[in-house]
């Protein structure tokens, strides 16, 4: 008998068998095949199955190793989870590792994400740990080949990532928007406590990333520890450690015409051991050679220690570049910057440009409300100070404001009253307001 009759025939005290348990979250070992020689093809199946339902649990559970037998240059883009059309995802990584063992080499364009994410909402994944077996010597001119950690890739919105660690690779955390047609810019982002070690970049936002935040982050031996371009309404904490690229850390309008309402802390450590870091500027504000670009309502607050740092000629603080010596019709707006630097070492050069003197001239673009301040520099009293006033067209666009700097003011272009003063002391000698 079936249906609601074959419940009056079950003897009094009778127990029912109990159903099949049915797990709550998945695991790529349930996907995993006897004849998978590792584990790339059932984190492909898992991820399938998740987009099937549009929901889903994940919990990585050991050590994996994924792309083991794929032969150099077979990749091209390939990403080991790519999530697309998932409402409502939670992946578990704590206790996990996934090891990349593909041969990366320069010869080849392959780069990989291990997770990958197109028109999701509501995601939270728990400290996903990812390593790269094989890597590739920095510095590097250009993006190299190689694992990517967490990649939001277009139309995801509510993402929360905590305690995510990427060593080696090309990055902990790329964020821009694919090629599929009707993909638009990423929007609530947080990344919670990121550790990068040895990775090309640490975190890149690319056009992407809309309302988003970096808190307490960290990143060793990287080329650029964080990378904002041609996006806004981003928030940062990031120290970096031992890098070595030309720039740190870069907030640029490179391809769109605009980056703005960033604010952040960026922190740079003293070397672990005394050695050269060869950067060009820890922090550098640039338009990229576009015409009208603009970059608007920045915040800084920097915090700087050249301890242990051999460079001959020291890196900058900070730099405000364009790239060209041509005429952009640039706008800088509404900056402020504001910090310590400890340590300036025994160097020619400048500690600060402010307008790169290699791009000038600078008179074709504009500059508006720029506020240097309060600062506090101590060191060697050999680097000087470099500020280009030609961009600060009107009164009092360019303020130094409790700033404190052992060396020399070096400015060119000094319009009549185009830079203020308040308590800003240059060579021991309070400078006139």
């Amino acid at each position: 008998m079936t249906g609601f009759g074959a419940i009056a025939e079950l003897a009094v005290g009778e127990v029912r068998s109990p159903r099949p348990s049915v797990p709550s979250y998945l695991t790529p070992d349930q996907f995993r095949l006897a004849a998978d020689p590792d584990d790339t093809a059932a984190f492909g199946r898992l991820a399938a199955a998740v987009n099937a339902a549009g929901t889903g649990k994940v919990r990585l559970t050991r050590g994996y190793t994924v792309y083991s037998t794929v032969p150099a240059g077979a990749l091209g883009y390939a990403p080991l989870m790519r999530f697309m059309h998932v409402n409502g995802l939670e992946i578990d990584c704590r206790g996990s590792i996934i090891t990349n063992a593909y041969p990366f080499s320069l010869s080849s364009p392959d780069v990989a994400p291990l997770f990958l994410m197109q028109w999701c909402t509501d995601v939270e994944i728990h400290s996903p740990t990812g390593v790269q077996s094989t890597n590739i010597a920095l510095p590097q001119a250009n993006p190299i080949p190689g694992t990517q950690l967490i990649v939001p890739a277009g139309s995801n919105s509510g993402i929360l990532v905590t305690n995510p660690q990427m060593t080696g690779g090309q990055a902990l955390f790329d964020c821009f928007v694919g090629t599929y047609v009707g993909l638009v810019p990423d929007e609530g982002i947080a990344l919670v406590n990121p550790r990068s070690y040895g990775a090309q970049y640490g975190m890149v936002f690319a056009g992407s990333g809309l309302a988003s935040s970096v808190t307490g982050g960290y990143v060793q031996g990287a080329e650029r520890a964080i990378f904002i371009y041609d996006v806004g309404d981003i928030g940062f904490d990031v120290a970096a450690q031992d890098c070595l690229g030309a720039e740190w850390c870069l907030i640029g309008a490179t391809l769109a015409p605009w980056v703005e309402n960033v604010r952040g802390r960026f922190t740079v450590l003293p070397r672990s051991a005394p050695s050269a870091s060869g950067s060009d500027t820890y922090v550098n504000l640039e338009v990229h050679p576009v015409a009208g670009a603009s970059i608007r309502d920045i915040e800084l607050d920097l915090h700087i220690d050249y301890a242990n740092d051999t460079q001959s000629t020291m890196a900058r603080a900070f730099s405000f570049t364009k790239a060209t010596t041509g005429a952009l019709g640039s706008l800088f707006s509404n900056i402020r910057i504001r910090g310590s630097i400890r340590n300036m070492p025994v160097s020619g050069g400048n500690a600060v440009e402010v307008f790169r003197p290699a791009d000038a001239p600078w008179s074709g673009e504009s500059a508006v409300g720029i506020v240097l301040g309060p600062f506090v520099f101590e060191g060697s009293d050999e680097p000087a100070f470099y500020c280009d006033l030609a961009p600060c067209k009107s009164v009092g666009q360019m303020m130094y404001r409790d700033v404190k700097f052992p060396g020399a003011l070096s400015e060119v272009n000094a319009a009549p009253n185009a830079r203020l003063s308040s308590n800003a002391v240059f060579a021991g000698a309070l400078i006139s307001p």
